[in-house]
């Protein structure tokens, strides 16, 4: 489950909005070809190569909001 919540954090991180509009064409590109690769993917490929340290910056980044919910810790 862990796995999957970081592959759902990594989505919804690339999806947040920009201010303009070529940036917000790449993010729903993006976004798009995120939703056809396989879940299992994605959770290998953040679990491979994520990186903790911009993890922990985008977790408690206010537009996130992920710290609402969930906690810093492993499975939290």
């Amino acid at each position: 489950m862990n796995r999957f919540l970081c592959a759902l954090a990594l989505v919804l991180l690339l999806s947040v909005v920009s201010n303009s509009s070529a940036q917000t064409e790449k993010q729903s590109s993006l976004a798009k070809r995120l939703q056809a690769e396989p879940v299992a993917q994605l959770v290998n490929d953040a679990v491979k190569f994520g990186d903790a340290q911009r993890g922990a910056i985008a977790f408690y980044q206010p537009a996130m909001n992920c710290a609402r919910c969930h906690e810093a810790s492993v499975g939290g």
